[in-house]
């Protein structure tokens, strides 16, 4: 990740591991992540060429991201209630086929991602959950 005065971006992904089943991906440009100040109705978008090694395949292809922070309120985690923005990110990528990725998050101003729900599917919502995140004491 870089961060500026006014956005995170993400650089590249990298597994923790070596080896012949390691990840190694850089994005140009850099996909824009968040956008600061994070308030209700802001949206962005960006466009990366992803390309590098994933899973230990040569790889290429392209990701849209469109984040849009659409909705401020209050979540329950087992650390308590906190005050959130929602933030829904849809990552399109296109390598041949098409496969939407949909993230919610739900960040609490000056301290970050309380709970993130990940999804995949084609249209506006994920069919399914396929990872849950929340912050815990």
């Amino acid at each position: 990740f870089a961060l500026s005065t006014d956005t995170l971006t993400l650089l590249g992904i990298v597994s923790p591991e070596g080896g012949l089943t390691r990840t190694e991906l850089t994005y140009d440009p850099p996909a824009a992540v968040w956008r600061f100040p994070l308030e209700v109705s802001a949206t962005w978008s960006s466009t990366s060429t992803v390309s590098g090694v994933a899973g230990g395949v040569l790889s290429g292809y392209t990701e849209r991201w469109v984040v849009t922070v659409d909705a401020a309120g209050d979540v329950g985690t087992p650390a308590g209630v906190r005050e959130v923005l929602r933030v829904n990110t849809a990552i399109t990528r296109t390598a041949g086929l098409i496969t939407e990725i949909r993230r919610h998050s739900y960040v609490e101003p000056c301290i970050g991602t309380v709970v993130q729900v990940f999804g995949t599917g084609v249209g506006a919502e994920p069919t399914s959950a396929s990872e849950i995140w929340r912050l815990a004491p």
